[in-house]
């Protein structure tokens, strides 16, 4: 795969809890000298991750409900509602506690709630964070059912705190995604994020169903990827 193929497959993340302004810039610098696909960011850092890329056709991600995602779903609502104006896609953590006890109408519910105010803005795909290594494969599908019937568009590994990405979970979301997809008339993609900082890595997590790589190491990536003859 080559280089610049590669870098619009990656959101070039910055989720740091002490990432300043200038690790901000930095980031979106090396978004715009790279041509990633976007930058994901904390809600407060989007709107000034929107203005460093004006111009661009680099996009703007921000995470809602990172990293536990147990809050209620009116809380993620809220925090949606604040930041859509500023972005394009929306990383949405699952509420793995709810999927636990089993009550995937809280996923339904949130994502739905998300999902309205995404239709009212500039907000091209809804993800759903699974943080698969904390779920069973029933509870992965369950949520996954849930969340894209409520407006998710994307399945996605795991914020990174908790889960890295594997290529076995990539494979399962991948055919989740697509049976879903085929149920509900639409199209249902997958990023693999968490703990990916090696072209070899993303390379072989696309290579097993993943449309997007979420990753803090995509400078890395790119630069050690084969150049062109």
């Amino acid at each position: 795969m080559l280089p610049q193929d590669l870098a619009r497959r990656i959101d070039h993340t910055n989720l740091r809890q002490d990432a300043s302004s200038k690790d901000i810039e930095k980031l979106c610098e090396e978004a715009k000298r790279y041509n990633f696909y976007s930058v994901c960011v904390s809600p407060r850092r989007a709107p000034y991750a929107r203005e460093l890329l004006k111009g661009t056709n680099v996009k703007v991600c921000a995470v809602i409900g990172f990293p536990l995602g147990s809050t209620f779903p009116e809380v993620k609502r809220f925090e949606a509602d604040k930041v859509a104006q500023r972005v394009h896609e929306l990383d949405v953590v699952v509420n793995v506690s709810a999927v636990k006890s089993g009550d995937f109408r809280v996923i339904q519910k949130e994502f739905e709630d998300i999902a309205e105010i995404a239709s009212t803005y500039d907000i091209e795909h809804i993800k759903a964070i699974l943080d698969t290594c904390l779920l069973t494969r029933y509870e992965i599908t369950m949520a996954a059912r849930y969340a894209v019937m409520g407006g998710a568009t994307f399945l996605k590994t795991s914020t990174g705190v908790y889960c890295k990405a594997t290529e076995e979970d990539v494979r399962f979301l991948r055919r989740l995604a697509d049976e879903l997809g085929e149920e509900f008339g639409k199209k249902i993609y997958v990023k693999a994020a968490g703990g990916i900082r090696t072209r070899d890595q993303a390379v072989r997590m696309i290579e097993a169903g993943a449309d997007r790589i979420g990753s803090s190491s995509g400078v890395k990536i790119i630069e050690t990827a084969p150049k062109r003859d």
